[in-house]
This record gives structure tokens, C-alpha cells and sequence, in this order.
């Protein structure tokens, strides 16, 4: 696995196409280095994610933006930012979830308040056979401010795989 950011690039030299790659650094570096003899002007960073397995996220998001991609060997896409945005946040959240999952199964709505008991992630890492780091490095990799619409996302990701109703990977939900 290789922890990093998956991050989308717009330029203003080259507009309308969107670069997306991902760096086990900091995505503001990585611009900046992009910023070379052949580019008029430096990179902006639109959005990145801090992700688990940064490749297996990158890959996801090339394929899901597949019919926007200008060649299969570079990782520039005609597409709007938002699109991009969209799928990185996409990647991004089955990743984590299906890292949660991992350490901590029937992850609900309640699991808010082990960040106010210590004690609670030594329960569930007891009960998932995890170690606490374990419990606590999956909740790091969920930013504050994503805490709760991941945690309502994953409830109805996890209702639909238990009514074995229909789920599409790639829907967003």
C-alpha cells in the first residue's frame, strides 16, 4: 500500500484539460515541480485527497474519467475541474470505507463519540482482532470536516450491500 495524495492540476495555459496524479508528498510540492522549462505558468492544485493506497486510487479515477483522458500515456483529462473533483472524492471515500470496514465492521453513526473515549477504540480494536493504532489510523485518513457526511455515506452504502439491492461502484453514493 502506498499512503499519499491523489491530487487534480488545472493550468491556465492549457485550459479545458485537468492532470491528475497522485505523490506520497505534499500535492503543492508536486506543482511546483511540474512547473518546468515547457509550461508557461505554474500549476494550480484543485483538489487532493489523502488516501490509503494513493495508486490504486489514481488508477480508479484515470479509469473513471477513461472517455476524458487525452492519451493513455499521460494523466491529463478534458474535462471540467468539478468532474475531476468528483471522482478523486469518489476514490477517495469507497477507499476509506472500505478501509473502516476493515478494523471496524458495522461502523455506524455512534462510532462519533470514540473520539471522546479513548477506551472505546481499545473496544473495537479488541472486538475487530485490530491493534488501537490500527482503529485510530483508519479514522486519521477521514478528515474532521468529512467525519459525518462519511459516515451517513457509508451507512447507505453498507444498507444497499445488506438489502442486496443494486449497487454500481462508481455512482458516487
Amino acid at each position: 500500500m502506498s499512503e499519499g495524495y491523489v491530487y487534480a492540476l488545472s493550468n491556465e495555459a492549457m485550459p479545458g484539460l485537468v492532470k491528475i496524479g497522485m505523490t506520497t508528498g505534499n500535492p503543492i510540492k508536486r506543482a511546483q515541480e511540474l512547473y518546468q522549462t515547457g509550461v508557461p505558468v505554474p500549476f494550480i492544485v484543485e483538489h487532493s485527497v489523502r488516501i490509503p493506497n494513493a495508486r490504486e486510487a489514481e488508477a480508479y479515477v484515470h479509469g473513471a474519467l477513461a472517455e476524458c483522458r487525452i492519451s493513455n500515456r499521460r494523466e491529463f483529462f478534458r474535462c471540467e475541474v468539478t468532474k475531476a473533483k468528483d471522482a478523486l472524492d469518489e476514490a477517495y471515500y469507497d477507499q476509506v470505507y472500505d478501509f473502516l470496514d476493515a478494523f471496524v465492521p458495522g461502523f455506524t453513526i455512534c462510532e462519533v463519540d470514540l473520539f471522546l473515549d479513548p477506551g472505546d477504540i481499545g473496544a473495537i480494536a479488541q472486538e475487530c482482532g485490530s491493534s488501537p493504532n490500527e482503529v485510530c489510523s483508519a479514522f486519521y485518513l477521514i478528515q474532521p470536516s468529512e467525519m459525518i457526511p462519511a459516515i451517513l455515506r457509508y451507512r447507505t452504502k453498507k444498507a444497499r450491500w445488506e438489502s442486496d439491492q443494486p449497487f454500481f461502484r462508481g455512482d458516487g453514493k
